[in-house]
């Protein structure tokens, strides 16, 4: 008897991460050596924009089908030393915006082919030893916000003229901000605090909204419903929810987290950057992940950097960047995402049975 508890205590945990083979159909393609894709963005019509960071800075690049293919348009100029893209954001019908390492803003109104830089943020030091701006947002209202850290704290920039001038906003965390995500009534942004800030009133003023960890916030995204996911340096992975300011731990699969993205119907993809540098897939919203393993570039050092997804009628794409210069690409047929969360539910109910019949065992 004892023996068989043992066993099926053993199986339970086993299905609480699960190491199966891959499930995520990745398709490769290198874009430029060595050079990181932390910015990406679909602008509509098929047109994918990514930027480039150290040590190949300032590249944009574009597809028109979707991310299958890609051309080099231009290198953003700059007198700036820091010349790295760290974000890309649409504003509609064409319109997108770029930020780089240095706070200078740009524009592109004809879906990237050409950029205008129109501001320059902040003109101060940045001692802390963080990318001087890292994340823009474009709100449901058209305005746009951008993150901004130097040596006196961490602000946000706000624009309702499309970009043409800022009102600073701040500062409103002592350490850097990192990337917005629009909720359902509201906005948020995470930081190196650990803390979540909030804002109900399109960006024009900001609360903290949860704690959620010591170490930096990176991953973050929003579920539905006001629910979002938010993981941070130390691994950990949290729920969060702009309606209830109200937080959950969730767990640790890996490493240092870096990104989220959703597919609907509760399915997740995450990745991360120290230890194994695994892709995680959630298919109940973050509870239990499977292992994915590594991203299957031809740089064994490399890690999935930033991913984004395109939503087509019967389908849900996926479009990603690495630390070492590719582009990656995975498509999943609606059908097929809402038969694995089906199939997600019915194993869950099959081990909470088990757990029944482990409790039912031990209580003898």
């Amino acid at each position: 008897m004892k023996i068989c508890m043992i066993m099926l205590l053993f199986l339970i945990n086993c299905c609480l991460l699960d190491t199966s083979a891959s499930e995520i159909p990745w398709s490769i393609h290198e874009l430029i050596k060595e050079g990181r894709i932390d910015a990406i963005a679909y602008l509509g019509k098929g047109v994918v924009v990514t930027g480039t960071r150290k040590p190949n800075p300032a590249y944009v690049y574009k597809s028109i089908d979707y991310g299958v293919t890609w051309k080099k348009i231009t290198k953003i100029e700059t007198t700036e030393e820091r010349s790295g893209i760290t974000c890309i954001e649409s504003g509609g019908e064409g319109i997108c915006y770029l930020i780089n390492e240095s706070s200078e803003f740009f524009k592109s109104t004809d879906y990237g082919d050409s950029w205008q830089k129109i501001s320059k943020l902040s003109h101060g030091s940045n001692e802390m030893g963080a990318a001087l701006s890292y994340g823009i947002c474009v709100t449901k209202h058209g305005t746009i916000l951008v993150s901004e850290t130097n040596s006196s704290g961490a602000a946000i920039y706000r624009s309702t003229d499309k970009g043409l001038t800022f009102s600073k906003i701040g500062p409103i965390s002592p350490k850097a901000l990192y990337r917005f995500t629009l909720l359902s009534n509201s906005i948020i942004v995470n930081g190196w605090e650990g803390v979540v800030y909030i804002s109900a009133d399109d960006g024009f003023s900001w609360r903290k909204s949860d704690i959620f960890d010591r170490s930096p916030l990176y991953a973050t995204e929003y579920l539905g419903a006001g629910e979002y996911i938010q993981a941070s340096e130390s691994g950990n992975i949290f729920s969060g929810n702009g309606y209830s300011n109200s937080s959950k731990f969730l767990g640790k699969p890996g490493g240092a987290a870096d990104d989220f993205v959703y597919l609907g119907y509760g399915v997740i993809i995450y990745s991360t950057y120290t230890e194994s540098k695994s892709i995680f897939i959630s298919y109940d919203k973050g509870n239990h992940w499977i292992d994915d393993g590594v991203i299957p570039t031809t740089n064994n050092r490399d890690w999935l950097d930033h991913v984004i997804r395109i939503d087509m009628r019967d389908s849900v794409v996926v479009i990603g960047g690495t630390n070492k210069g590719f582009i990656v690409r995975a498509c999943f047929s609606r059908d097929y995402l809402y038969n694995k969360t089906n199939e997600n539910i019915k194993n869950s109910i099959e081990k909470d049975t088990l757990r029944s019949i482990e409790s039912g065992l031990i209580s003898q």
